[in-house]
């Protein structure tokens, strides 16, 4: 019967259930002797009440005691009280191997630092006699060091249990007993049971090595070598069939599939015999020597000149076939450089894009309409675009090498997908990710945030940095692998000394600066990099060996988008290149609809996409930002005449009006990060109000009497917060909202006490309200998410963007002293063609009524085209 916590067995005192299984149910317990922690596991009933079991028991548990091993779970004792038999062992934390395999294929080098440590495991108990007979992934802890933990280590031969409950038969310790006798029980689970074992045959160490192979097979391809739907099927593939070799990954190396064609021999004559034989072959994995086993032991001398010999004949022969080919036949020209162009849906996202290893499909990022965006397919050989289930919210995909599966970030996590069906997997926290790459053997580098080193996905689906930033530098964005699998490059961020392209190696040494760069730059075959400055994509020489740079750099294309430090480029291992053509000069018009959406007037004339628009307090001037020639200022539209002038012309986002109209503030990256300035409108003067190296800032409101600034602060730990800064009294700036999540967009509600804002605290966007200075706990006024709040002037409505990209209005009712709110229902106002959720974007205006709305709207139905070079010849 389960044991309630608090009740006592000896000196142990349990704390709560772990787990059950057919070896009995397992729990936390405090050993009040020794004060540490334990584990306890309760035997069955059936168990407890045959001595002959119970004697046997205590024996094995005698020699499962003397296993001292950093890999095996130890055995403290055995205990009972109150006809309650348990036995007593080490609590392991962190996660079984069932629960990383589950999540897909490991990193080729995540899977042999496990299967090293199993095959010691396994070797140091068959030193001693001692044979798991269940080894399985469930079996088997990860603890949050990367220490594998063998569990359960002989108490299978040690009893025979029934199957409880429902598990699955690929994971049920199976038990039959054949002809009534011990020598037929078959113990073990289905799946991981070898030919002798699954016909009742007396076993020995060697049932280890194929549960070994089994495992590892797991682990590689993330699927089971021996699967069913019933146990005798599974039981029939592993006595018939043989696993599919066809899903290992490619990057798997010669001396990996030996060990596992080994391992999973059917006849245990022809299996390695001992363990140890598999663990010296995973060590030369691990040091990447992957020899065959012809060149194992060294030539004489006489054979080295012989093969010498003979290799020097063979290069011979084959340069005078060179030769003749080349003076008898026609020559073969090489394959004709290609150009084309392709459209896809329409996407505010232009940098979500990238090719396949083989050159043959493009995954974008789209939206067909709302905010919410998802990844799009198109193979070069078709005319048509398919949306990828599964991706919602995708932002940045990269490729697995493969090509089988697709990395992207979403709802604040690194996911990855397979082509060929099934769920997205999450894979690690990625609040607002800067791009991934994924290497041959498994291994994911990608960014978690814009103010962060590159960071490496574990194997127990957390992350690691793999870079360390320096003094100066904000943020390691945009990681590439080089075709070793080695090293990788990356775009650091920050001021002008120590930003650019760099490289490392995948251990984090060999760090190399090899350009000053605004942006990232990507490694295409033959043998180049590409970058972007301003609109013309450039190529140079670059040794992926020798990690240098060489000669001059050339030009490829003088039309190319580059958005924001990431520009919308990639390149495939075949060759292929592709990127996106730089938006049209009238891509976006400024429209006023009204509350049914229909449209009411046009702003100005079509223009590039007007980030961040805000009208002046008089309403006779818009500012807004826009990009000429690559470079993203902010410009001033007088309404009656139509008229643009220039007014920053040192970079600016996100222009704010003050409330008098006596100037404008902004946001610039000319200090090396993201700073706040404000710039007066009559005269050239400009002061900068928050400038914090390593700290992105980016504005969001100024209160309605002019007094405060609100604008976002990106934290290491606390990744986007609002911020207050005093104008007038040169106060010094104090965070407002301060969650775990990301917390931006703040609004000044207008009696100036309350505001409004967006936070993904609870994993997407919601839209809440809250005191300005009070201490009072958030209101949620959103319960599907929502992006952009904007007040009416009167402070009775609030509207914002759902997820869907429908315009959306509260009644809200402040009491008459401020101090409290009531929050209405949201209703539908009309559908926009708004996407994405940039938290620097101002999409849409609220006229003072609340009867009319400023969109920025893109005109047509696709973005600009997608370039595509194929067989590029520099």
């Amino acid at each position: 019967m389960p044991l309630s916590p608090g009740t006592r067995l000896g000196a142990y005192e349990i704390v709560a259930a772990i787990g059950a299984g057919g070896m009995g149910e397992v729990y936390r317990a405090r050993d009040t002797r020794l004060k540490r922690d334990v584990a306890v596991k309760v035997l069955p009933d059936a168990f407890s009440q045959d001595p002959d079991r119970l004697a046997r028991f205590q024996r094995e548990a005698e020699v499962l005691a003397t296993l001292n091993h950093p890999n095996i779970a130890a055995v403290y004792g055995l205990e009972q009280a109150n006809g309650i038999h348990a036995i007593v062992m080490e609590l392991v934390e962190g996660q079984t191997l069932a629960d990383l395999v589950r999540r897909g294929p490991m990193a080729v080098p995540d899977a042999l630092r496990i299967a090293g440590q199993l095959t010691d495991a396994l070797d140091a108990a068959h030193e001693k006699g001692i044979v798991h007979r269940d080894l399985k992934p469930a079996n088997v802890k990860i603890t949050p060091e990367g220490v594998v933990k063998v569990l359960d280590f002989g108490l299978a031969k040690a009893a025979a249990s029934s199957v409880a409950g429902e598990t699955p038969p690929s994971q049920a310790p199976t038990t039959m007993t054949l002809g009534g006798t011990r020598e037929g029980v078959i113990l073990g689970t289905a799946s991981y049971m070898s030919p002798e074992q699954a016909r009742g045959q007396t076993v020995d160490r060697r049932t280890d090595v194929w549960a070994f192979g089994c495992v590892l097979y797991e682990m590689l391809t993330g699927r089971r070598a021996f699967d069913g739907a019933t146990t005798t099927d599974i039981l029939a593939a592993v006595l018939d069939r043989e696993p599919d070799w066809s899903v290992l990954p490619i990057g798997v190396p010669s001396v990996l599939r030996r060990v596992l064609r080994r391992c999973l021999e059917k006849d245990p004559k022809r299996r390695f015999r001992d363990i140890g034989d598999a663990g010296a072959d995973i060590v030369e994995a691990r040091a990447g020597d992957v020899r065959d086993d012809s060149a194992r032991s060294q030539p004489s001398s006489k054979a080295r000149v012989i093969g010498l010999t003979a290799a020097a004949v063979v290069v011979a022969v084959g340069v005078g076939a060179a030769v003749w080919i080349s003076r008898n036949s026609p020559s073969i020209p090489a394959a004709r450089e290609l150009r084309l162009e392709i459209t896809t849906p329409w996407t505010k996202s232009l940098e979500g894009l990238a090719v396949s290893p083989d050159g043959a499909t493009i995954v974008t990022v789209a939206a067909t309409s709302g905010i919410r965006t998802g990844l799009w397919l198109r193979e070069l050989n078709s005319g048509i675009s398919r949306p990828l289930g599964g991706s919602d919210g995708a932002t940045y995909p990269f490729w697995s090498p493969d090509g089988r599966s697709i990395g992207f970030f979403a709802d604040g996590k690194l996911k990855r997908i397979d082509l060929a069906g099934g769920a997205a997997q999450t894979l690690a926290d990625a609040p607002n990710a800067q791009g991934g790459t994924w290497s041959r053997d498994g291994t994911i580098l990608f960014t978690p945030t814009q103010i962060l080193p590159i960071h490496r996905v574990t194997i127990t689906g957390g992350s690691i940095a793999v870079t360390r930033l320096e003094p100066s530098q904000l943020g390691h964005l945009h990681p590439q692998f080089l075709p070793d699998g080695i090293h990788f490059l990356y775009f650091a961020s920050g001021t002008a000394d120590k930003r650019g392209v760099y490289v490392a190696r995948l251990d984090g040494s060999d760090v190399r600066r090899l350009m000053d760069a605004n942006g990232p730059a990507i490694f295409a075959p033959p043998g180049y990099l590409l970058f972007v400055r301003g609109t013309v994509l450039f190529a140079q020489p670059f040794d992926p060996v020798k990690l240098a740079l060489g000669g001059d750099a050339i030009r490829v294309d003088d039309d190319v988008e580059n958005v924001g430090s990431w520009p919308a480029l990639s390149a495939a291992a075949s060759g292929a290149i592709v990127y996106r053509a730089r938006s049209p000069a009238g891509d976006h018009q400024l429209v006023w609809y009204d509350r049914a959406g229909s449209e009411l007037t046009r702003l100005g004339e079509p223009s590039a996409a007007g980030q961040a628009a805000a009208v002046s307090p008089d309403g006779r001037q818009m500012a807004l930002g826009r990009v000429v020639d690559g470079k993203r200022d902010i410009w001033l539209l007088e309404l009656a005449r139509g008229v643009l002038s220039r007014f920053t012309a040192d970079g600016g986002v996100g222009p704010l009006w003050m409330p008098d109209g006596s100037g404008i503030v902004f946001a610039s990256n000319r200090g090396g990060g993201l700073g706040v300035y404000r710039k007066s409108i009559v005269s050239s003067v400009e002061e900068p109000l928050v400038v914090v190296k390593g700290e992105n800032a980016n504005v969001a409101d100024i209160s309605p009497d002019g007094r405060v600034l609100l604008y976002h602060r990106a934290d290491r730990k606390t990744r986007l917060d609002i911020w207050a800064l005093p104008l007038e009294s040169g106060g010094a700036p104090f965070p407002v909202v301060q969650t775990s999540g990301e917390d931006v967009n703040g609004q000044f509600a207008p009696n100036g006490t309350w505001l409004a804002y967006q936070s993904d605290e609870s994993d997407r966007y919601q839209v809440s309200v809250r005191s300005f200075r009070g201490s009072g706990r958030a209101i949620q006024v959103t319960a599907d998410g929502g992006t952009q709040p904007r007040w009416r002037r009167d402070g009775r409505e609030l509207f914002y963007l759902d997820l869907d990209g429908r315009l959306m209005a509260v009644p809200i009712t402040f009491t008459r002293d401020g101090q409290s709110v009531d929050v209405g229902v949201p209703s539908p106002l009309f559908q926009t063609r708004i996407g994405g959720a940039n938290i620097s974007q101002r999409d849409y205006l609220v006229a003072p009524d609340g009867q009319r709305f400023l969109l920025d709207t893109p005109v047509g139905d696709t973005s600009p085209p997608i370039k595509v070079i194929l067989n590029w010849r520099p």
